[in-house]
């Protein structure tokens, strides 16, 4: 890994540059969610070229799946996170799921036909033993 420089630029208006109580807890606040939104798009879709990061949609750990015959454009069923999950080839302990946030409600509904009733792929926050986060098929969801 190779380290590169990050640089922010603050906009600053009169009023906050003369409250130093303010000034600080401004900057800091917006430079960290900066940095962060930089660092996280970067691990996401990074290109790997000079110190930028490979990201995981560029790189061999992308899994994807095509949908089902017959599926419904834009939606996503249980059968293919079942299908993502069996080609999945790393850590069941250390792997995650990432997924755009509006994929979110189709996720949280999912479950597994059983008789009448069902069993959730998915399990919000501290549901599960040990899982801190919410899951899908045991893994954390990001």
């Amino acid at each position: 890994m190779e380290l590169g420089k990050k640089a922010a630029l603050v906009y600053l208006t009169d009023e906050i540059l003369s409250d130093s109580t303010l000034l600080e807890s401004f900057v800091s606040r917006a430079v960290t969610e900066e940095m962060g939104f930089m660092l996280d798009a970067e691990v996401i879709a990074g290109n790997g070229v000079g110190p930028e990061f490979l990201g995981v949609l560029n790189s061999n750990a992308l899994v994807t799946q095509d949908k089902l015959t017959g599926q419904a454009s834009a939606t996503i069923k249980a059968e293919n996170i079942f299908q993502m999950y069996e080609r999945y080839s790393g850590s069941l302990q250390s792997g995650v799921w990432c997924c755009h946030k509006s994929c979110l409600e189709q996720i949280m509904t999912m479950s597994i036909a059983v008789g009448t009733g069902g069993i959730p792929v998915y399990m919000p926050a501290n549901q599960m033993a040990g899982r801190p986060y919410n899951s899908l098929l045991g893994m954390p969801i990001w």
